[in-house]
């Protein structure tokens, strides 16, 4: 598919810039699928009724359908079409801050289908504060429905060159608008319940709602998925992630820069490259061996939202790059919102100072697997085996095992005629017992990573064994169901990479 791009100045929205406008609203009506700037970042809109074209946003963009889309609107009026029971709160809410960075939960109409709002009976509502946005809405018949326009788990677009590098040949249209005013995503809050709830922070602040609603729920609510599913944008899957994995570091400004400054010397000694997300003021202080980008100045947290993505973005384009580190900001005010995109980013890394230096007394590794009745087992008797293992508690644990069980018969066969017996191995279920200070965990994959940290955040010294040894991300899994020569390949790629793991310098 051809993609047109059309080039217009939010400023200077003259006729020809209608002209483009109508023909992009022609677009949405017609079925198809337009990106066009907001204040926030750039969206990816279709015709909020046309489930067609709604399922075609999924498949562009790679993103789960049970995660609900934002229902762009043009005037306060027609949240009376797409809502029902609209309360008075949310009301006061429109009148303040709309148009504005704001998304409210409402429940729908009957007129919403549910393609739109992932099969839940509320729909999420904003009208942009962005004039190419307005009009593209209303020339496209008052409602877009519209997800940041980017492949689904990466940096959101924040400049139309973003969303071509992302979209183009993908969609129709792309409005390019220039950048955008803010770079952080609307504020969500849910109107469906009582107290409302912010859902997703952003640049309308917990203490702005206050001021005109009353009390709301704190940030603690940030996150948690309804038992039906995700009621907003960004609760259930990772968000905003560059390529190479990102690592906030927490502590004193002078102690971070020190800390990093460590970290690096390790990565370097492994030949993995690094990079930084550097303030002003810590920019000069890092090794000048690490690609560093400024994002701005530490006092400064709109800036520092407002280049985030780009930064993000622009690491995406150096391929030799695998971690990057960044300080935490401030979370009063906006700088919740930057630390809500940062922390997800990372797939939930943030380390404190004081656990890095911990580090390098590790006295126990635990391999971490679903079943533990094939790869951690087969990893723990592999490293066990290497010579300078003398006094390292050696383990493997399981996220889900219902009940003890030898390991799988193929595993135990290639395990013998390679000399290491396993046969009396029981699986073990992975507890908080098994968490301590000094103790290394080492997953399987990103999968597992994530489902051990959702339930223990706690865990700071834990990576993927691909992670760990410095590659990029390589999945390891059992090949169930498979010939016995699958189980030999298998041995082949844990062996490598614990070999490599024995010469990790902590």
């Amino acid at each position: 598919m051809k993609t047109e791009v059309v080039k217009i100045n939010k400023n200077n929205i003259d006729s020809v810039s209608i002209k483009k406008l109508k023909k992009a609203g022609a677009v949405i009506k017609s079925g198809g699928l337009v990106a066009f700037p907001t204040e926030t970042v750039y969206g990816l809109g279709a015709n909020a009724f046309d489930p067609t074209a709604i399922s075609r946003i999924y498949a562009v963009k790679g993103r789960p359908n049970d995660n609900p889309l934002i229902i762009h609107i043009a005037d306060k009026a027609d949240m009376d079409i797409i809502a029902s029971n609209i309360p008075e709160k949310a009301r006061k809410l429109a009148d303040k801050f709309w148009p504005g960075p704001m998304t409210m939960i409402l429940e729908k109409s009957d007129k919403v289908p549910t393609d739109v709002t992932g099969g839940l009976e509320t729909v999420a509502v904003r009208f942009p504060d962005n004039e190419i946005a307005k009009k593209f809405i209303e020339y496209a018949g008052g409602f877009v429905a519209a997800p940041s326009a980017n492949i689904s788990g990466k940096p959101s677009s924040t400049k139309g060159s973003h969303v071509v590098s992302d979209l183009s040949g993908s969609i129709e249209m792309i409005i390019d608008g220039g950048s955008n005013k803010i770079g952080i995503e609307s504020t969500i809050v849910d109107l469906t319940v009582e107290p409302p709830t912010i859902l997703r922070p952003g640049f309308i602040t917990h203490k702005d709602i206050e001021d005109v609603i009353g009390l709301t729920i704190d940030s603690e609510s940030i996150d948690k998925d309804t038992e039906e599913g995700p009621k907003a944008p960004g609760m259930k899957y990772k968000h905003y992630a560059p390529s190479a994995e990102l690592i906030l570091v927490s502590g004193e400004t002078e102690s971070v820069v020190d800390t990093i400054n460590e970290l690096i010397k390790d990565d370097k000694s492994q030949e993995i490259n690094v990079g930084i997300i550097a303030t002003k003021e810590t920019a000069e202080l890092f090794d000048s061996q690490a690609l560093i980008r400024t994002i701005g100045e530490s006092a400064d947290i709109k800036t520092i939202g407002h280049n985030l993505y780009t930064i993000l973005r622009d690491f995406d384009k150096h391929k030799d790059i695998k971690k990057i580190y960044s300080q935490t900001f401030d979370q009063d005010g906006y700088g919740n919102a930057v630390m809500n995109r940062l922390v997800k980013a990372a797939g939930g890394q943030v380390i404190e100072v004081e656990d890095v230096n911990k580090r390098r007394d590790i006295k126990t590794v635990i391999f971490i697997s679903d079943e533990d009745t094939s790869r951690g087992p087969m990893a723990r008797m592999i490293l066990k085996s290497q010579e300078d293992m003398t006094g390292m508690n050696v383990l493997s644990r399981g996220l889900d095992v219902l009940f003890s069980e030898p390991v799988n018969p193929k595993i135990e066969e290639v395990m013998k005629n390679k000399g290491l017996d396993i046969s009396d191995y029981r699986s073990t279920q992975f507890t908080e017992d098994d968490i301590t200070q000094d103790t290394l965990f080492i997953t399987m994959n990103m999968r597992e990573k994530i489902a051990i940290l959702k339930k223990y955040p706690q865990i700071i010294y834990i990576f993927t064994l691909s992670e760990y040894i410095g590659e990029s991300e390589d999945e390891v899994i059992t090949p169930f169901g498979e010939s016995i020569e699958s189980y030999y390949d298998l041995f082949d790629i844990i062996e490598k990479k614990v070999k490599q793991m024995v010469n990790v310098k902590e």
